[in-house]
């Protein structure tokens, strides 16, 4: 059985057994077999110190904003939980409160922080509940929190890999500075740690194809961009486009791909399915899906991007300080990057599409007259 550690900082102490009484139905109904482990303080300074014990680890919290700090007892105590748990943990947080509009204005809204005002739902705890489920059955708890997958992938890194081998970098002799040899360090983590993921399984999710937002500080190959409503694609190689020690970078120009709307080729809304496998329509869907027209590339739907195809046709150049122009006054934004994977099997395509060398054709009929004519 899964169980599910929630940390509920609320002084209504009845919270507790409504939440695990509501949890026990939903996964009934839904036949999970799920448990919610629920630890509740009722003061800022009691969950502060729950959160401070390093034996603790819970998959989401729920927060009241109205809560008591020694003889103070008002909004800005839930929003310092709140404060906390983001500067230390990787919780999801649920703020269930009367009073929404009293969280601070700094944080922003998302899957990972949420706000539920407690009377839209009267006694009804169904909703909190099928939130949280919804967030641990992705699995992100598991992997991100204080024990989850990365910190047993780091632990065996230390022990098992580096601890072992650690002289080299400490007696190495290739010259770097001490911020150079830190940079490789950290780059070797990244690479042994690659080696942990279970490559057995082929099959990507669509999510995996973006890193959003950007994580580089400057334009790189694979970044998909945004100008007067229309993306484009940093088609650039990355080795002419990532700056160097000065901040310079060697290429000229940036060459940039046009990107299509999946919808300008192909009318998705008519099929289904139950579209049978020699309608027209799903077959150039399937081809592009499959990328098996060659001046094109599938791009899956992800948060703002909707499904589209790279149009290779499609090429555009840049001076570099056009672009970098462009980024500074904000009429280029950086929308979104393509990850490692992906983004060197479009460069490939991109080139095999340029790189095509058109064959002499024969009349094969006549050649088909000629070898057969005994």
């Amino acid at each position: 059985m899964e169980i599910v550690r929630v940390l509920l900082v609320d002084d209504q102490r009845e919270l507790a057994s409504e939440y695990k009484e509501a949890a026990e139905m939903f996964c009934d109904e839904n036949q999970l077999d799920c448990q919610l482990m629920v630890t509740q303080e009722v003061d800022v300074d009691s969950a502060i110190k729950r959160l401070s014990d390093l034996n603790e680890v819970f998959d989401i919290a729920i927060i009241d904003l109205t809560l008591s700090r020694g003889a103070d007892r008002d909004t800005n105590n839930g929003n310092k939980v709140i404060e906390i748990l983001q500067k230390h943990t990787r919780l999801p947080i649920i703020v269930a409160t009367s009073t929404p509009g009293e969280i601070d204005s700094n944080y922003t809204q998302s899957c990972f922080l949420k706000v539920i005002t407690k009377d839209q739902f009267g006694n009804n705890n169904t909703h909190i509940i099928e939130t949280i489920f919804k967030i641990y059955n992705t699995g992100i708890t598991k992997i991100l929190n204080k024990k989850g997958k990365i910190e047993e992938c780091l632990n065996n890194l230390f022990w098992s890999h580096f601890s072992r081998v650690f002289e080299s970098w400490i007696d190495c002799k290739y010259e770097q500075s001490p911020e150079e040899k830190e940079s490789s360090l950290l780059r070797s983590v990244f690479f042994h740690i690659n080696e942990y993921i279970d490559q057995s399984v082929k099959i990507y999710n669509p999510n995996e194809f973006y890193i959003y937002p950007p994580v580089k500080k400057y334009l790189s190959s694979g970044d998909i961009v945004s100008h007067s409503n229309f993306l484009f694609i940093v088609m650039t190689p990355a080795c002419s486009i990532e700056p160097r020690e000065q901040g310079q970078i060697n290429a000229e120009h940036i060459v940039f791909a046009g990107i299509d709307l999946l919808s300008k080729f192909v009318d998705v809304s008519s099929l289904n399915s139950k579209t049978g496998s020699n309608n027209k329509n799903r077959t150039k869907l399937e081809n592009f899906l499959k990328n098996k027209k060659q001046e094109y590339y599938f791009l899956p739907k992800f948060h703002t991007i909707e499904a589209s195809l790279i149009n290779f046709e499609k090429i555009y150049h840049l001076s570099t300080e056009s672009v970098n122009k462009l980024l500074e006054n904000g009429r280029l934004v950086r929308v979104a990057t393509i990850s490692a994977p992906f983004i060197k099997d479009i460069i490939e395509k991109y080139s095999a599409y340029y790189s095509r060398q058109g064959a002499p054709d024969f009349d094969t009929g006549k050649l088909y007259m000629q070898l057969t004519s005994h």
